[in-house]
């Protein structure tokens, strides 16, 4: 079957395939950032993977022709926080006042007025 793209950070997942002969199929990691282990394929960065369904034959099959599918890890978001310093009571005619946050990612934090007499 097709291989949906992934992010890392999904739990491992079973690889499924089958051969109109009824024999067991098996897999093979041809690239990519993941590990197989019998079916089962643990993804380990992000990156494209390649795997192949192969099924050998026995003495009354022949080989099947191997299949390969291609899919995507992306790399998934990080949470982040943002600590936002506490404002004091302010009396009409104060003059301007800078607020300070930052967010535990580093990235720049920016201000909406929800409401009130401010701007």
């Amino acid at each position: 079957s097709e291989l949906t793209d992934k992010t890392f950070g999904d739990p491992a997942f079973e690889l499924v395939a089958s051969a109109s002969s009824g024999l067991e199929v098996s897999f093979e990691l041809v690239s990519g950032p993941a590990t197989l282990s019998g079916k089962e394929l643990t993804l380990t960065a992000t990156g494209t993977v390649v795997v192949k369904a192969v099924q050998a034959g026995n003495e009354n099959y022949e080989a099947a022709e191997a299949v390969s599918r291609t899919f995507t890890v992306a790399g998934s978001k990080e949470n982040q926080t943002i600590t936002f310093v506490a404002l004091a009571d302010k009396t009409f005619g104060d003059p301007a006042f800078e607020l300070v946050a930052s967010a535990s990612s580093g990235l720049e934090v920016s201000f909406e007025l929800v409401s009130g007499p401010a701007t």
